[in-house]
């Protein structure tokens, strides 16, 4: 799974906000430079997905999203707050 990918599944684990006024993901999609355009929400999740890989590095792609699942559950208070 490479970063992109991993951006994508944490969105969708994490993303609560109102796909109409508040989050621009589905709206960045039509644009060329969504995942480096500084403030969009496809590069924030990007950062998310290199720095928990950056913390993680021999994980597996499965137990990088077993542990992003854990962190949105509270259940991994380690890493939480050290992604952003």
């Amino acid at each position: 799974m490479d970063d992109y990918t991993f951006a994508e599944a944490l969105h969708d684990m994490y993303c609560r906000s109102s796909h109409i006024d508040y989050c621009g993901w589905e709206y960045e999609k039509a644009k060329e430079d969504m995942w480096t355009q500084k403030y969009s929400a496809h590069n924030t999740y990007l950062k998310y997905a290199r720095n928990i890989r950056e913390e993680l590095p021999d994980y597996s792609p499965e137990d990088l999203i077993k542990v992003a699942k854990g962190i949105r559950a509270g259940m991994v208070s380690r890493y939480k707050g050290r992604w952003e």
